[in-house]
């Protein structure tokens, strides 16, 4: 950090005897402590943290500490690892889900302690923004007459309609010819039958 003149550790020494208290009064004079790139990393992340207690005793102020950390997030490359490593802790503290692009933002760069916060996965299963699981495959389709004959292949191929049966005979190669004569006069036989009941 850079040389302060002592009115300013006067100055946070007794604003941070006030933050117990969890004052949304003080989260302006919070948000210029926890974004100045010129204070160490202790001031920054108490001031963060207390934008936490803030957020959690006034849910009222919720969203807009969210916000404040989000900011400060955002300026990762300039962030200390271990700064924008708290600013995710605290996100995931308050289950901020409008701050999950930023937090994968910042992971994706690298930009953290990956032995604190884990990996992304374990982050979005925290923050409960994992992406639902993909759909059911469609069941598989229902058998062919063809898969059928495999089975039994005459029957496969005893149709109802006997000029269908016959082209269907014709063109199985896989049945033998006295599977397909037997099937022929079975046919032949059917027809004849068809005949006689419409002359009665």
């Amino acid at each position: 950090m850079h040389n302060r003149a002592p009115w300013f550790f006067a100055c946070y020494n007794a604003l941070m005897a006030q933050a117990h208290e969890a004052d949304p009064s003080l989260i302006p004079r919070l948000t210029v402590l926890v974004q100045d790139y010129f204070n160490t990393y202790a001031i920054r992340d108490s001031s963060a943290r207390t934008l936490v207690e803030i957020a959690q005793k006034h849910p009222d102020y919720r969203q807009q500490c969210i916000a404040i950390l989000t900011a400060t997030l955002e300026r990762y490359l300039r962030n200390p690892i271990e700064l924008n490593t708290s600013l995710i802790s605290h996100l995931l503290d308050l289950k901020a889900r409008e701050s999950a692009a930023m937090i994968q933002r910042v992971m994706d760069a690298g930009e953290y302690d990956r032995q604190i916060i884990g990996d992304w996965d374990q982050v979005a299963k925290s923050l409960g923004v994992v992406p639902p699981p993909p759909p059911a495959k469609p069941p598989p389709p229902s058998h062919s007459v063809l898969s059928s004959a495999a089975v039994d292949p005459a029957a496969a191929f005893l149709s109802p309609k006997p000029a269908r049966a016959a082209a269907t005979i014709s063109s199985a190669p896989h049945l033998t010819d006295k599977q397909k004569e037997k099937l022929r006069a079975k046919r032949k036989k059917e027809r004849k039958a068809k005949k006689q009941n419409r002359r009665r």
